[in-house]
C-alpha cells in the first residue's frame, strides 16, 4: 500500500517537476525573457520557444536525470531546495511538501528514465501539457512504488487531456489509475472523517488515446 501522498490543484499539478529545472528557468540568459525583477516565470514560459531557446541545457538535464544515481539525484534536489525553496516568485509550489525529506522520498520512487520522460513532456510544450495531470500522487517509501490517481465523481468523465496524461504515464512505466467515487446515503456525499464514508476501490479504466492531439 501507499503511505504518502500529495493532493494538488490542477494549476499546481507539475510544480515539483520544475525543481529539476529551476536553474535553467532563471539562470540562462534569454533575450527579453525577463522585464521585471518580480516576474515568476520568463515571458516565453508557455510558448514553443521556451524549449527551443534552452534546448541544449534542457536536453543535458534530461540526460542527467537518466544517468544520475539515486544519491546524485537527491544531492541535486537537496541543493535546489536549499537555494530556492524560500523564493516566492517561482512556478514551483514548495509548500506541497512538508520537508525536504518528504520530497526526496518521492524522487526515490522514480527511475531515472521515468523522471526524465515525465519532465520532457512538461518542458517541451508546457502550454498544452500543464492541464489534465492526475489529482493525486501517491507513493510508498517501503516498496518504492509511485501511483498517479485521477479522481472522478458520479457522472464525471475524463477529459481528453486527462486521458492523454494517463496514457502517457502508463507508457513510461508509471502506474496511473482512475478512482471512481460512488454516491452513498441517498446521493449525499459524506466526509471521509465520518465512520460510514465509503468509496469505490481504485480501478483501471480502459482508455483510447487520440493520435491527433497526443503530445509526447
Amino acid at each position: 500500500g501507499h503511505c504518502q501522498r500529495v493532493s494538488v490543484k490542477k494549476k499546481e499539478s507539475d510544480d515539483y517537476i520544475w525543481v529539476q529545472f529551476q536553474d535553467i528557468l532563471y539562470d540562462i540568459d534569454v533575450p527579453d525573457a525577463f522585464r521585471s525583477p518580480i516576474q515568476s516565470v520568463p515571458l516565453d514560459y508557455d510558448t514553443a520557444s521556451f524549449y527551443d531557446q534552452r534546448k541544449d541545457a534542457i536536453e543535458q538535464r534530461l540526460a542527467d536525470l537518466i544517468k544520475w544515481s539515486p544519491d546524485e539525484l537527491c544531492g541535486f534536489v537537496s541543493e535546489r531546495w536549499d537555494t530556492c525553496s524560500s523564493v516566492s516568485a517561482s512556478p514551483a509550489n514548495w509548500e506541497l511538501f512538508s520537508s525536504l525529506n518528504h520530497l526526496l522520498s518521492l524522487m526515490k520512487c522514480f527511475t531515472g528514465e521515468q523522471l526524465s520522460s515525465l519532465c520532457r513532456r512538461l518542458v517541451m510544450n508546457h502550454r498544452h501539457t500543464r492541464s489534465g495531470f492526475p489529482d493525486l500522487t501517491m507513493w510508498s517509501t517501503q516498496s518504492g512504488r509511485v501511483t498517479f490517481v485521477e479522481v472522478k465523481g458520479p457522472n464525471d468523465r475524463l477529459s481528453n487531456k486527462q486521458i492523454l496524461w494517463l496514457d502517457y504515464l502508463t507508457a513510461i512505466g508509471i502506474e496511473a489509475l482512475v478512482c471512481h467515487v460512488e454516491e452513498v446515503n441517498g446521493g449525499k456525499y459524506l466526509s471521509p472523517k465520518k465512520k460510514n464514508a465509503t468509496a469505490s476501490p481504485i480501478k483501471k479504466r480502459k482508455r483510447k488515446s487520440s493520435a491527433d492531439d497526443f503530445i509526447w
